[in-house]
């Protein structure tokens, strides 16, 4: 099953849950896209200065802002 998540460079999201055991960020907290690799996932600027990157069909988000679109396809192996 392959889902498309649309997601730019300068966007502003908000987390919903993350995956990752070891973080310290929490539900609720905002930051800017600043890039997608090549993987997909989502690097992030947070406000409170991490940089956490999400993983797109592992951690959730939504996006409070958007600049120009980018089309990211997923697939769920």
């Amino acid at each position: 099953m392959t889902t498309t998540v649309t997601i730019n460079k300068g966007d502003r999201v908000r987390l919903i849950r993350t995956s990752d055991a070891y973080t310290s960020l929490l539900s609720g907290a905002q930051g800017t896209v600043r890039r997608i690799d090549d993987a997909g996932t989502v690097h992030i600027n947070w406000d409170c200065g991490s940089r956490l990157g999400l993983v797109p069909g592992e951690d959730s988000w939504v996006i409070l802002r958007r600049t120009q679109a980018l089309d990211i396809p997923l697939t769920d192996e």
